[in-house]
């Protein structure tokens, strides 16, 4: 049996040439390298609000250079 569930996650793409990491958003409003700690929405509008509410109360308002992507987690047995 396989079941795969959609997430969207919140990352702030990362740039090779000057060593910097691709991270997540996590529950805490700081970043982690760890996609399983990252902070999942279960539906794109709720993604999109995490995005305001980020921008909002730590970017003061302004906005932020963060990605919203889908993440399949699929489980098999």
């Amino acid at each position: 049996m396989k079941i795969v569930d959609t997430f969207y996650v919140l990352i702030k793409i990362g740039n090779v040439e000057i060593n910097e990491e691709t991270t997540y958003l996590a529950s805490d409003d700081k970043f982690t390298n760890d996609v399983r700690e990252a902070l999942k929405a279960a539906n794109r509008r709720t993604a999109l609000e995490l995005k305001h509410n980020y921008e909002v109360c730590n970017n003061h308002s302004y906005e932020s250079d963060l990605k919203i992507v889908p993440l399949n987690i699929t489980y098999e047995w």
